[in-house]
C-alpha cells in the first residue's frame, strides 16, 4: 500500500513538471549557428540545432523541481553579410505556480553576445512576458518569441530575421 501512495505522489510530481519545447523558424538568407547556451533550471535533452535558411530547428529541455529555465544564442549573418546574434531565453516554471511563463528576445551586433551577461538576461527574462519583439536598427536584424502552455509542457517559439 505504502508503495502505490508513493507511486501516485511521485506521478503526481511528474505531471506538475513543465518541461519546455523550443521550436526556432530562422527567415534569414543564411544559416544561423549555435553559438552557446546558459540552463538555470531544467537539462537539454537533445542536441542544439544549427537551423538553415527558412528552415526551422527545436529541442527539449526537460524541467527540474523548478521548471525550465534557459538562453540560447544564435549567430549568422544579416542581409548585408554581417556578423551578427540573435538570444532567446525563455522561462517555465513548475505547475501549479504564481509565476508565469516568459520569454526575453535579443539580436544584434555578433561581437555584443561574444561575453553574454547571463545574469542581466536572467534579470531581464524574470521582467520580461509571454510574447515579446525586438528589432535592431543598426543591424536591420529582429527576433520575436512567445511562450504557450501545454498539458505538461511550455511551448516556445521563435523566429530569427534579417529585414
Amino acid at each position: 500500500m505504502a508503495q502505490a501512495q508513493q507511486a501516485i505522489v511521485n506521478n503526481d510530481k511528474n505531471q506538475m513538471r513543465n518541461n519546455a519545447f523550443i521550436d526556432m523558424s530562422n527567415t534569414t538568407r543564411a544559416t544561423v549557428n549555435f553559438s552557446k547556451a546558459q540552463i538555470w533550471n531544467g537539462k537539454v535533452t537533445s542536441k542544439y540545432p544549427n537551423i538553415s535558411a527558412g528552415s526551422q530547428g527545436n529541442f527539449t529541455q526537460e524541467a527540474d523541481s523548478y521548471g525550465s529555465k534557459g538562453g540560447v544564442v544564435y549567430l549568422g549573418k544579416n542581409l548585408a553579410g554581417k556578423d551578427c546574434g540573435w538570444l532567446l531565453a525563455w522561462s517555465a516554471p513548475n505547475l501549479p505556480t504564481s509565476s508565469s511563463n516568459k520569454v526575453y528576445v535579443k539580436c544584434g551586433p555578433a561581437a555584443e553576445f561574444n561575453n553574454v551577461n547571463w545574469t542581466q538576461v536572467r534579470a531581464n527574462l524574470d521582467l520580461s512576458t509571454d510574447i515579446v519583439n525586438f528589432y535592431d536598427p543598426v543591424t536591420k536584424t529582429a527576433i520575436h518569441a512567445n511562450i504557450q502552455q501545454g498539458a505538461s509542457f511550455a511551448s516556445v517559439g521563435a523566429s530569427f530575421g534579417a529585414v
